[in-house]
């Protein structure tokens, strides 16, 4: 028993001379701790900053469709209604992109208006009596698949048959001598940065 008390007694002075020295019988284990800490510390601040960066980037990929969006101008460049045995209008377009960024244009649908009258749409099937005129053709023609770069703009033309109803509509606004037409388009585009398409919906105004 005076060897184990002895010994006891040893070891105490043994830590109490390393804690004099400026250690601690513990410090291994809170050295490791602190090491865990720190790994862990620096893991929650790389997620937050991958967190940061991939917000930013959302963020900004959502400012720039905004802003492409906004950038698409419609215009209509001409407009001549043909009244013969096939009634019909014939439309120039013209799409610019005002914004710094590329848009991609796919397709095109409108409405065409005549003094807040419904004259003709891209997508009815009309297609007057004129037999080369086909349902393929005019689908075709609706189809753009074009990129549209910064500031460029694209030139469209596309023929309404317009229905014998509608066309005494025409006749008798132009007897009256003031004739406004208004068109309101869906495009299907793609905006920088996103992986599907979008609606994006223009009008335009055209007064004789």
């Amino acid at each position: 028993m005076g060897n184990d008390v002895t010994g006891k007694g040893s070891e105490e002075r043994e830590s109490i001379q390393y804690a004099q020295a400026g250690g601690s019988a513990d410090e291994p284990e809170h050295r490791a701790r602190r090491v865990v800490y720190g790994l862990a510390a620096t893991a929650l601040l790389l997620m937050a900053l991958v967190s940061l960066f991939a917000l930013v980037t959302d963020v900004s990929n959502y400012v720039a469709a905004i802003e492409s969006a906004r950038g698409l101008r419609l215009e209509i460049a001409s407009l001549e209604v043909i009244d013969d045995d096939n009634p019909r209008a014939v439309i120039r377009f013209r799409v610019q992109n005002d914004s710094p960024l590329e848009v991609e244009l796919e397709r095109y649908f409108f409405d065409l208006y005549l003094n807040k009258e419904l004259i003709g749409t891209s997508y009815s099937m009309y297609s007057g009596t004129d037999p080369n005129v086909s349902r393929a053709a005019r689908q075709q023609a609706q189809s753009i698949k074009q990129f549209l770069g910064p500031r460029q703009y694209l030139m469209l033309e596309f023929t309404v048959y317009i229905y014998s109803a509608q066309m005494d509509i025409v006749r008798r606004v132009q007897r009256s001598g003031s004739m406004s037409w208004h068109v309101m388009t869906n495009f299907t585009a793609y905006l920088p940065h996103a992986h599907e398409a979008d609606f994006l919906r223009l009008q335009a105004w055209y007064e004789e």
